[in-house]
């Protein structure tokens, strides 16, 4: 039995053989090419939404602070009217 060899096939069949070859590896570099240049985008992106979540969370307990420090401050105002309004206080009848 003899063995083929490529420069044995036909001009036809080789043409095919390098057309195909050559696609695959084309195909195979822009899978390459877009698998890296997605996996980039999705960690930017990803990056972007953890800082976005940590800022509005921080304004969210920031604004937090603020109204109670209100509501604080309010009830204080209060208290101190109505104790300067009744005069001494007196303990016992």
């Amino acid at each position: 039995m003899r063995k083929r060899r490529f420069k044995d096939l036909s001009i036809a069949i080789r043409i095919g053989l390098l057309t195909s070859g050559s696609m695959v590896l084309l195909l195979i570099a822009g899978g390459i090419y877009l698998y890296r240049v997605q996996t980039g985008s999705l960690q930017r992106y990803s990056d972007r939404l953890l800082s976005e979540e940590a800022h509005s969370l921080n304004q969210v307990i920031e604004m937090q602070i603020r109204e109670r420090q209100v509501r604080l401050r309010t009830g204080l105002d209060l208290t101190l009217e109505l104790l300067y309004s009744f005069g001494e206080i007196t303990f016992g009848k």
